[in-house]
């Protein structure tokens, strides 16, 4: 997953109007691939799916639906409104549901990550009812672990 979050800086990086080139372009398309060939490729086959469960800890589908969510509205530029979007919110949220306080009682890399999750989930919800819920738990995450302020979010970060 590592390899898959450097990948998204570097991708983002690539596509800012501010440094794209003709040539950053195609490693762009490239990069943009190779991101979603990686995403694609933790979910294993359908017939190794039940050794993949297990194999994967708690933080995988949330993570990696969130990771969906960010290639989506800012790599890919899909409409917030569109029902994948839609479908991946629900899907984000019910991965969370019952794991939220296992996240929490986790490592500090755990947590941080959370923090992105949650955000990503505000993120797509943007302006609808849905976004309550990751509000509200992103709230309830960082006052948890005592972010009150920008300098303590950098700090935890």
């Amino acid at each position: 997953m590592i390899s898959i979050m450097d990948l998204i800086r570097r991708l983002s990086r690539a596509i800012d109007p501010d440094q794209v080139t003709v040539v950053s372009r195609v490693e762009a398309s490239c990069m943009i691939y190779n991101l979603e060939y990686d995403l694609l490729a933790l979910n294993g086959s359908s017939k190794d799916e039940p050794a993949l469960k297990s194999q994967h800890s708690f933080e995988v589908i949330p993570l990696k639906t969130a990771v969906h969510l960010y290639t989506y509205l800012f790599i890919r530029e899909i409409p917030q409104n569109s029902k994948i979007i839609d479908r991946m919110v629900l899907r984000l949220q019910n991965s969370l549901e019952t794991q939220i306080f296992v996240w929490l009682g986790s490592t500090d890399e755990c947590q941080t990550w959370l923090l992105w999750i949650l955000f990503m989930g505000c993120v797509a919800t943007r302006g609808k009812k849905e976004g309550f819920w990751f509000l509200q738990n992103l709230v309830k995450t960082t006052d948890m672990l005592g972010i009150f302020s920008q300098e303590s979010l950098k700090l935890h970060l």
